[in-house]
């Protein structure tokens, strides 16, 4: 009976490091897919260098209140639905960043990259504690290889 208890054990902690790491890409995929695309949204949304950096300030300022924010809802909620959390406003915020550039919103582009920001920012700091956590429990060193999926 101890022995079937530990081999579940440790498929639930394989499947959770597993999961880890399609986690740790999603936000990267999702990183680069708006990167290799701001030369197009600017062009589109007919905007110069200038204006397109401050656009840009509404993913590095979600991106700070998401990090500053991070350990204040892990503590409240747990870092698995944080990390839930997170990727339901990354994903909104570039479903909502696809729809503003349609149609042409610089503003609706800046709230929804900083919708994008916070949720890349909870996703950085909540993947690292339950990467932290599922570390020690097998006892191996996971977190560069799950950095490794997120570049």
């Amino acid at each position: 009976m101890k022995k079937n208890s530990a081999d579940n054990h440790t498929k639930t902690l394989l499947a959770s490091r597993n999961a880890l790491f399609l986690l740790f890409a999603l936000p990267g995929v999702a990183f680069a897919t708006w990167i290799s695309r701001t030369a197009a949204a600017r062009d589109i949304l007919a905007v110069s260098n200038a204006e397109m950096g401050w656009i840009l300030f509404g993913l590095s300022v979600g991106s700070i209140i998401g990090l500053l924010s991070a350990s204040h809802f892990i503590d409240c909620k747990g870092a698995r639905d944080v990390i839930i959390g997170s990727m339901f406003l990354i994903i909104v915020g570039l479903l909502c960043l696809s729809i503003n550039i349609y149609f042409v919103s610089s503003i609706g582009a800046f709230g929804s990259l900083l919708v994008f920001g916070v949720g890349y920012g909870l996703a950085e700091v909540s993947l690292n504690v339950e990467g932290s956590s599922i570390e020690q429990k097998l006892g191996m060193a996971l977190l560069p290889k799950f950095h490794g999926f997120l570049a």
